[in-house]
C-alpha cells in the first residue's frame, strides 16, 4: 500500500462561494466525480474539519486533499482466451473483481490486462474500468472481454448494450427446475439492500431505478435429486440477473447465500462464492466476431462431482464444447 502527501490549495477570490468539489476540480486540474469520492472518504479538510461535496468555500481558504491511498499489488497474468488487434478476453479466476473501483482494492482483471497491454487503461471513459466491456461478479469465474482502444470499446460496448453479445454460464443450483425453460422477468435493484437485485413487475415503482426487461433461458445438463448442473444464456446482462433468475425459480445457486442458496458442505470441495462460471462469449465489434470459450475451472469439476457424482463431470465435459443448444 502507498500513501501520498497531502495538496495543500488555497482558494483566491475568482472560486469564491463555489461548491468544495466544482473548485479543487477546477484548481486541480481533476474531474469532479474524483473530487467528490475524496469528499466521500473524508480525505479532503478545512481547519482540520472534514468537507463535504456541496460546502462552500471563501476567499483565502486553505484545503489540504489527502489522495487516495494506492494497493501496488498486481494480479499477474490471466490465461488468455481470445485476442483480435481491438479485443482481448481472459479467463478471470473465481474471487477475482472485474476492476477496481477505489485504488486501493485488491488486484483486478483490469490490472493483469494492462500488464501486456497498457493502452486499454484509455480505452473507455472511465479510468477504474479501462476497456472493460461488462462485468463478471467477483466471485464469478470465466470469459472477461476488454477492448484496447476507444473505437473497439464504443463497438463492443454497443453489443452488449443491444443485447446482440452472448454470454452463457454454467451454474450449479439447488431446488426443483424442469429440464429446460426461460424467465422472462425485469430486474431491479433491491431498495432495501445495495448489495442485490430482485425481480420485479415492469410497473412496480417501489423499487430503485426503473427495472430492466431481463430474460434467462436454461437447459439441465444433469441431475441428481434437487441438485443440478444448468446451462444459462443471459439476455440483457442485468446486475447479478442469473443469480437472480433461478433464486426466483425456487432454485438459487449452490453457495450464493445473498440469494438463498445452500451453504458448502464443510470438509468437501467448495468454491470461493457461488457456482458460476462463464463459459462462452461471443460478439461483434470494429467489423470483427469475438467468440471466447472458458473451460470449467478444477475446483467447479471437483464440487461438480462431489454434488452430481460421475455423471455430473460426464455432462460437465459436454457442456463446456460448442456448439450450445439451450
Amino acid at each position: 500500500m502507498t500513501s501520498h502527501p497531502p495538496t495543500t490549495v488555497l482558494i483566491d477570490s475568482s472560486h469564491a462561494g463555489e461548491r468544495v468539489d466544482e473548485a479543487l476540480a477546477s484548481l486541480m486540474e481533476v474531474s469532479v466525480q474524483a473530487i467528490k469520492r475524496l469528499c466521500q472518504d473524508g480525505r479532503v479538510t478545512r481547519n482540520h474539519t472534514r468537507l463535504k461535496k456541496g460546502d462552500r468555500v471563501r476567499t483565502g481558504d486553505v484545503l489540504h486533499v489527502l489522495p487516495t491511498e494506492t494497493n501496488t499489488e498486481t494480479a499477474g497474468a490471466l490465461p488468455i482466451l481470445a485476442q483480435t488487434p481491438a479485443y482481448v478476453v481472459l479467463d478471470k479466476p473465481a474471487g477475482m473483481p472485474s476492476h477496481r473501483l477505489r485504488p486501493t482494492d485488491p488486484p483486478a482483471a483490469l490490472d493483469s490486462v494492462m500488464l501486456q497491454w497498457p493502452q486499454v487503461a484509455t480505452a473507455g471513459p472511465d479510468p477504474r474500468e479501462g476497456g472493460l466491456l461488462h462485468r463478471l461478479d467477483v466471485g464469478t469465474s470465466g470469459a472477461l472481454a476488454f477492448a484496447l482502444n476507444p473505437q473497439a470499446y464504443e463497438d463492443g460496448r454497443t453489443a452488449f448494450k443491444v443485447g446482440t453479445a452472448r454470454k452463457l454460464y454454467l451454474a450449479l443450483c439447488h431446488g426443483t427446475l424442469a429440464p429446460t425453460g426461460v424467465v422472462d422477468v425485469p430486474v431491479a435493484h433491491d431498495p432495501g439492500d445495495p448489495r442485490r437485485s430482485v425481480t420485479v413487475p415492469a410497473q412496480d415503482s417501489r423499487h430503485r431505478g426503473k427495472p430492466r426487461q431481463a430474460l434467462t433461458a436454461w437447459r439441465v445438463l444433469c441431475s441428481h435429486g434437487q441438485d443440478h448442473l444448468v446451462l444459462l444464456d443471459g439476455r440483457g446482462g442485468r446486475r447479478h440477473q442469473v443469480r437472480v433468475h433461478m433464486a426466483h425459480l425456487g432454485a438459487p445457486l449452490w453457495g450464493d447465500d445473498l440469494y438463498g442458496g445452500p451453504s458448502w458442505p464443510s470438509g468437501g470441495p467448495a468454491l470461493p462464492a457461488h457456482a458460476l462460471h462463464a463459459v462462452w462469449l461471443e460478439f461483434d465489434g470494429v467489423n470483427q466476431h469475438v467468440t471466447a470459450l472458458a473451460p470449467a475451472p478444477a475446483a467447479f469439476a471437483n464440487v461438480t462431482q462431489a454434488l452430481l457424482g460421475p455423471s455430473g463431470a460426464q455432462a460437465l465435459a459436454l457442456g463446456t464444447k460448442p456448439p450450445f443448444d439451450i
